[in-house]
């Protein structure tokens, strides 16, 4: 052979393999197909699913399109009223996503879900009663590691309580648009933070609760702590979807309408060791570059204790409520100063002898730059002469060991609400910027209860947020 034709068959030969190595990395790996008489080596539990696979025309489902071959997985097997789950042996995770066909019907606590480490990482619930639909999980951070498929059937009894599922497999192509495009409008775990070091670093969890969305914390400070923040309470607002990034991240995305304006506000929350911060910023609607308004609606995060037991109040619909008034605290010029310490202005829309007037349940405080403004006659709460500082607010535990705080650096007013909330406003920043360049950002920290190591802190994450009180002229009361 002579030599240039000997070079061009290596490299040939080289090509071919480089080309069929690459091909093997690419390829999608099944986990299910489900055209057997059984479900293999997958575990059963209850009767929803029967004892295989699904076949159209038999009992175990009704008319339905969508599935690929002759059989899926359906909890319609035992009827309506039936429950169950079947679970994948444990699978490594090799690829980029994981596709599957989804379909049922629109009842809660049915669901497909990713375990690792016996943890829903990720879950999807079916969006079409009568066709299976492609759904995708962007699983790349967890390549290399091991997880099972649960397929859950725990709702007895709902007209529309059962689900059907084909085709799974792991493929390096999403073959459904990203989870922030599918809307889910019933109460599940959405997203799951991927936590690297669950001994230093809050876990975050995303919950969608009827049309109620809240991002739950769970400090390792403390053992049994969680704390939930309720996004957004304000009107016009939509949930679209919420997944984990690496770093134990979670990100969240809404749209907005405002007027003919249409847009989204995209979220990150961020754990730190002691902290979670809120990030938030505004997007136009996918194909409408124009839709963002001039002034930008402030996020209002319901900050939540009632599922900490040392910093809920012990019965919030008693007298026992002011308990925990007298535990939250803001920094006026007398220092840290406990709520009960300031003056509490009646409720407007209470009655002046009802019992939570006195004292006042709920107030509203504003910064030492700002004159507090009068209440309506029908406000939920009226507003303190006492002015703080800088815009951070925030509980003792009952046993005075610990305290949580909200912070940011631009407030004008902030508040203690109730059912256990705390409320501040930070604003867009920069203040003079486009909308689409303004960011809006806020923590939550959880320590031992030092003031003087909480302010350090805050600081030094918000190093302006001395400002307003030193550049505010004196005010009145």
């Amino acid at each position: 052979m002579k030599e240039g034709t000997l070079i061009l068959a290596t490299i040939l030969f080289f090509g071919l393999s480089r080309l069929m190595a690459s091909s093997g990395q690419d390829a999608d790996i099944l986990i299910a197909d489900f055209e057997g008489n059984d479900f293999g080596s997958w575990e059963v539990g209850d009767v929803a699913f029967g004892e295989g696979p699904a076949r159209i025309g038999k009992e175990s489902a009704p008319s339905v399109e969508g599935f690929e071959g002759n059989g899926f997985a359906s909890s319609y097997f035992g009827g309506k009223r039936a429950e169950g789950e079947i679970t994948s042996p444990s699978i490594e995770i090799e690829r980029r996503y994981i596709n599957f066909l989804l379909g049922g019907g629109k009842a809660s606590d049915i669901y497909v879900g990713l375990l690792v480490n016996g943890v829903l990482l990720k879950s999807a619930l079916p969006a079409n009663l009568e066709r299976l639909e492609w759904f995708s999980w962007d699983v790349s951070a967890l390549i290399g590691q091991n997880a099972r498929i649960q397929i859950m059937d725990d709702r007895r009894g709902d007209p529309q309580g059962y689900l059907f599922v084909d085709s799974i497999h792991q493929s390096n192509k999403a073959r459904a648009t990203p989870l922030a495009t599918k809307p889910l409008i019933r109460e599940i775990l959405t997203a799951h933070s991927l936590n690297p070091d669950p001994r230093r670093f809050p876990t975050l969890g995303v919950w969608q609760k009827s049309e109620y969305l809240y991002v739950s914390a769970r400090f390792p400070e403390i053992p049994g702590f969680t704390c939930d923040s309720w996004c957004y309470e304000i009107a016009d607002i939509d949930f679209i979807g919420a997944g984990a990034v690496e770093g134990g991240i979670v990100e969240m995305e809404h749209r907005i309408r405002r007027g003919k304006h249409v847009f989204r506000f995209k979220t990150e929350v961020i754990p730190t060791p002691g902290a979670i911060e809120f990030i938030v910023r505004p997007v136009a609607e996918p194909g409408n570059t124009e839709s963002l308004p001039q002034k930008l609606p402030v996020p209002n995060i319901c900050f939540q204790l009632r599922r900490s037991p040392r910093f809920k109040s012990e019965k919030p619909e008693t007298d026992n409520y002011p308990e925990f008034v007298e535990r939250c605290f803001i920094f006026t010029e007398k220092g840290r100063t406990f709520l009960l310490d300031t003056e509490r202005r009646k409720i407007p829309a209470r009655p002046p002898d009802d019992k939570e007037n006195n004292p006042p349940w709920v107030q509203m405080y504003t910064g030492l730059w700002k004159t507090p403004r009068k209440a309506r006659p029908d406000s939920w709460a009226d507003t303190s002469s006492d002015r703080y500082t800088v815009p951070v607010i925030g509980t003792v535990s009952s046993d005075r060991k610990y305290l949580v705080a909200l912070a940011e650096d631009s407030a004008d007013t902030m508040s203690q609400a109730w059912h256990d909330c705390l409320h501040t406003a930070p604003k867009w920043q920069p203040e003079n910027a486009l909308p689409a360049e303004q960011t809006w950002r806020m923590k939550i920290y959880l320590m031992e209860n030092d003031p003087e190591a909480l302010l350090a802190r805050v600081r030094k994450d918000f190093p302006k947020i001395d400002e307003p009180a030193k550049h505010s002229a004196p005010l009145g009361r």
